[in-house]
């Protein structure tokens, strides 16, 4: 039997004008209140009726009470609160960071700015948040790098917090590390181009595993597998960016993505469905994960 491939498909990209929320200005209208600004206006009105004081303790005698029903976060609040948590990151790790003026983002080092998006639908499970960060910097990816990551746990706080691990960790570190121009020598790739050779300084995140690995590949295995096909694929401009993703269940599906400059990349996909080909599934599944930054060795700001 045919082992099933699935390869996703990126969206488009998109600007970060499209991500960022506006924050209000001035008073918004009643139709806007949220539920509870509403719920508190009302009160207020009902406490300032002197008829309603009056009557107010006999009212409550007679009244069933029953425990007030947890207050529900708004979507402007969990992001506000997502925002906080970002900068909190970013700080501990020797960033200057600080949330944008006019949008729902984050601005690094007054060049980067971080857009993140909780991602909702009627099929997401209660313990998993799923959130899409757009990380843009004016000459380097003006256009923004787009990535989805998961936040888990069993509270709002818990899956913040996981989402916000992940993206740092994960996507943030190795862009950081590209701009700065930290990579190592071994890590560099060289492209054609109108007849002349073009050196890429490459920076690979983290290797992200899922499930129960006897004997994990190396960090750098992945860009190995693809290395040969990368010339052909990258694009000439300031930076490149590709993320990887495959697993494979115990049934033999076998899933990859591979996202070249928020674009579907096919030729990487059918590389990587090759190499989970030949994998032993211990358990349910295996997965791998990994994001990988390609800047022109001429181009640092």
């Amino acid at each position: 039997m045919v082992p099933a491939v699935r390869c996703k498909s990126s969206p488009a990209p998109c600007r970060m004008q499209a991500v960022g929320f506006p924050l209000p200005s001035g008073s918004p209208s009643t139709a806007q209140q949220s539920p509870t600004s509403y719920l508190h206006f009302r009160s207020l009105l009902i406490y300032l009726n002197p008829t309603f004081q009056q009557h107010m303790p006999l009212f409550n005698f007679f009244r069933k009470t029953t425990p007030p029903a947890p207050a529900i976060p708004t979507t402007q609040q969990i992001h506000h609160q997502l925002l906080t948590v970002l900068i909190e990151a970013l700080q501990q790790r020797g960033f200057k960071a600080v949330k944008h003026a006019e949008y729902l983002a984050v601005v690094v080092n007054n060049q980067i700015e971080i857009a993140p998006l909780v991602i909702t639908g009627a099929d997401s499970h209660p313990a998993l948040m799923h959130v899409m960060f757009m990380t843009a910097h004016h000459h380097y990816f003006p256009n923004g790098i787009e990535e989805h990551v998961a936040g888990i746990g069993n509270s709002l706080q818990a899956q913040i917090s996981s989402a916000v691990h992940n993206y740092v960790f994960s996507i943030f570190e190795p862009i950081s590390r590209s701009l700065a121009g930290t990579q190592h020598a071994h890590t560099q790739l060289s492209t054609p181009h109108n007849g002349n050779p073009v050196l890429w300084h490459v920076t690979i995140g983290s290797l992200a595993l899922q499930g129960q690995w006897n004997a994990p590949p190396e960090k750098d295995f992945l860009f190995g597998q693809l290395k040969v096909l990368l010339p052909q694929a990258l694009e000439q401009q300031p930076v490149n960016w590709l993320k990887l993703y495959v697993a494979k269940s115990a049934d033999g599906t076998i899933t990859t993505e591979c996202s070249l400059n928020n674009s579907t990349w096919q030729p990487g996909c059918h590389a990587l469905q090759a190499y989970a080909d030949s994998w032993f599934v211990n358990g349910h599944f295996h997965g791998l994960k990994q994001f990988i930054v390609f800047r022109k060795a001429e181009e640092q700001q």
